[in-house]
């Protein structure tokens, strides 16, 4: 009996002993947690930075085909479907409003540079900016007319 005992108090002892982590376990749980988070941090910023890009490359595309959209309206049904959009117009004002009805999505600006002559036609260079980022990429619009 008095061994049956004392099998029971080592049996409640032991599993009294069982419940939680002991330093060593968390201090090598938190190491593990440090080196992966030193790993993935760097990559989330670097895929952060990519996203950023992809998007101001695609609202240039949007400018780009928008205005080629605008002209080939503008040509082809006058100038009562599409608007006219001269070298002097500003970027901000008509030539982004012809290319997309709904503005610059939030976060970007832009600003006209120069007029260029191909074959014929001309094209006037936008700006584009991403606001937080400082980003620029430049947007080809085609020009209807041309007035300096």
């Amino acid at each position: 009996m008095i061994l049956n005992s004392r099998v029971r108090e080592e049996n409640i002892v032991l599993r009294i002993r069982q419940n939680g982590f002991t330093v060593l376990e968390v201090i090598l749980l938190l190491v593990f947690l440090g080196i992966v988070a030193a790993l993935i941090v760097p990559r989330y910023l670097a895929l952060q930075n990519s996203a950023i890009a992809s998007e101001l490359k695609a609202v240039i595309g949007a400018v780009e085909s928008g205005s080629a959209k605008n002209f080939a309206r503008y040509i082809t049904a006058g100038p009562f479907r599409g608007a006219e959009i001269e070298a002097n117009d500003s970027c901000e004002g008509i030539a982004i409003a012809a290319a997309l009805p709904n503005g610059l999505p939030e976060g970007y600006h832009a600003r006209g540079e120069k007029v260029m002559a191909y074959s014929g036609e001309y094209y006037g260079t936008c700006t584009i900016t991403h606001e937080v980022t400082g980003e620029v990429e430049h947007a080809i619009i085609m020009l209807t007319r041309v007035s300096f």
